[in-house]
């Protein structure tokens, strides 16, 4: 629990290979961690989604593997945990002005 804000800041991290290493710590710690992750869901997702970088290569997409693994995982136990944070993330999505966000805001929709 004292380790989540580090995660989340990391998963927003600038520079890729940071930011990278995160979102794949992101990808298989729901299933680590099981139902223990539900209190997170709501601070982390966002980070997640905000970690799509919307490369060709979906395997290269760690914020995208990560976002789908946790809609996999939680998507039917707790979908008014996972809605909001797609809608703020997408809302935030619709004037990017960068390539990496306009990318986003495709995989997003």
């Amino acid at each position: 629990a004292e380790l989540m804000p580090d995660i989340e800041l990391g998963c927003v991290e600038e520079r890729l290979s940071i930011r990278r290493g995160f979102l794949e710590l992101m990808d298989t710690m729901p299933q680590a961690i099981k139902m223990d992750f539900v209190p997170y869901i709501s601070r982390l997702f966002p980070a997640m989604l905000m970690g799509i970088t919307g490369d060709k290569e979906k395997d290269e997409d760690a914020g995208l593997k990560a976002s789908t693994s946790l809609v996999q995982r939680f998507g039917d136990l707790t979908p008014d945990l996972l809605y909001p944070a797609f809608l703020n993330v997408y809302a935030a999505a619709l004037h990017g002005d960068t390539p990496e966000e306009r990318n986003r805001q495709q995989v997003v929709r």
